[in-house]
């Protein structure tokens, strides 16, 4: 059986579904995240399912992998680059720490939306993560882990108080409402991110 690297796999995929986007993984290599805990070691979805992010975080490792073929050149061509609302540690870390993504980054106009309204993520054990690392629990501190790249950057109403903080970091900061609970909040906020090419 012949075997194709991810980047021809999702691109068979998309082809199939009627995708016309180019769809680019961030590796063909293997991507692990490695939990260290108080309980040893843990596979990230071990972490997560099996034991239901219970165990006290004391440390994330990446394993090193290459960037996938024409991802960094796409990055340093694109209009723009968003960063959703993920997990800053585990979904969205490992791809900026890729080789030469840092750089490609500062070539485009890089939007990012804060996963943390207050002092808690939206979902998932981002908390724990950005605890075990030292970065602060709030819009701030992810602010802080995206400065050298972010053009623009997304809070909650609930944060206003960091706003003025923010701004000696990153040249814009928007306020707005990002707890999506609706499609009329999904498309306001998509409205938000996406005004500088409107």
């Amino acid at each position: 059986m012949k075997k194709y690297p991810l980047s021809k796999v999702v691109d068979i995929q998309r082809n199939a579904l009627g995708i016309k986007s180019e769809i680019i993984p961030m590796s063909d290599e293997k991507s692990n995240i490695v939990i260290v805990t108080d309980n040893g070691e843990m596979e990230f979805h071990e972490f997560l399912v099996k034991n239901q992010g219970m165990p006290e975080v004391v440390d994330i490792k990446y394993n090193e992998v290459s960037p996938s073929p024409g991802l960094i050149e796409r990055v340093e061509e694109s209009d723009m680059i968003i960063l959703g609302p993920s997990n800053p540690i585990t979904s969205i870390w490992p791809i900026i720490s890729i080789e030469g993504m840092d750089k490609a980054l500062k070539k485009s106009y890089v939007v990012g939306i804060s996963p943390i309204i207050g002092n808690a993520p939206v979902s998932g054990p981002a908390a724990k993560f950005m605890n075990a690392l030292g970065h602060d629990v709030s819009c701030l501190g992810v602010a802080k882990m995206y400065k050298n790249f972010l053009d623009k950057f997304i809070i909650d109403i609930e944060d206003i108080g960091y706003k003025n903080k923010i701004e000696r970091l990153i040249p814009e900061v928007v306020v707005t409402n990002t707890n999506m609970k609706n499609l009329k909040d999904k498309m306001m906020l998509a409205r938000m991110t996406l005004g500088e090419i409107l």
